[in-house]
């Protein structure tokens, strides 16, 4: 698959001056103009799940070694490479060490956390703070960003941080996702979004548990009570209510 979609998507970015002489000569002009803006455009190529190339299969060494080769030649081709995976043995040990920039989204353990601080030899501060590293909340996402540069090399502590609109478009929270979905068929994307940060900034997740915890204490049965439903219709109400207030302005 890795194989298929880098010849589909991103074969143009290995062609070479050279290899018009091998083409039709009809078609000879059309590509040489066409390489040469290929070759001055920065290009790029991402491989998510890596992990998925391990193994001792002809076709996984085959897969590696065109990456190899293509990190050894990245600069003839213009050409940048991201990997993603979860632990640092899923990549190539080549692969690692052609790296200019590695971003180390947290250790989860102190094991690892000592085995990243070996491998790309940073200090104890960098180690604890990798350890610390959760994931992302209202405050920010973080990572420990080590780049590779001709002057040294330089470790940071970064955090992304979004605003609250931001946060609730690209929240993965199962309730958050159920709420945002519903309100987005009857209001768009934009007030929906507009709502929800107003009224929620921080998600919905914890205001549902407060309203079943709440059902529960007066001696009330929850289980057949749908809170997503409700906190819904009750979002419904207030976009309602706002839209005619602006109307009447």
């Amino acid at each position: 698959m890795y194989m298929l979609a880098r010849h589909v998507g991103a074969g143009r970015f290995f062609l070479m001056p050279d290899d018009v002489k091998d083409m039709p000569n009809a078609y000879r002009a059309y590509h040489a103009e066409r390489i040469d803006e290929i070759r001055g455009d920065l290009k790029y190529l991402g491989y998510d799940e890596v992990h998925r190339a391990r193994g001792s299969s002809m076709v996984t060494k085959q897969f590696i070694a065109e990456m190899e080769t293509a990190a050894r030649e990245s600069r003839k081709w213009n050409l940048g490479i991201g990997l993603w995976s979860q632990t640092i043995d899923d990549f190539p040990p080549i692969m690692v060490d052609l790296a200019t920039s590695i971003y180390i989204l947290g250790s989860g353990t102190a094991e690892n956390a000592k085995k990243l601080q070996e491998r790309f030899d940073f200090s104890d501060a960098a180690r604890i703070e990798l350890q610390h590293i959760s994931k992302p909340s209202a405050a920010g996402a973080s990572c420990l960003a080590v780049f590779r540069t001709d002057r040294g090399m330089c470790v940071q502590l970064l955090t992304n941080t979004l605003g609250v609109q931001a946060r609730w478009a690209f929240s993965t929270t199962a309730e958050d996702r159920y709420v945002r979905d519903a309100l987005y068929a009857r209001l768009g994307s934009k007030r929906t979004l507009k709502l929800l940060s107003e009224r929620y900034p921080n998600g919905v997740k914890a205001v549902l548990e407060q309203r079943k915890t709440a059902v529960e204490e007066r001696g009330l049965g929850s289980d057949s009570q749908d809170f997503k439903k409700e906190l819904i219709d009750d979002l419904l109400r207030l976009a309602n209510e706002s839209g005619q207030e602006g109307l009447a302005r």
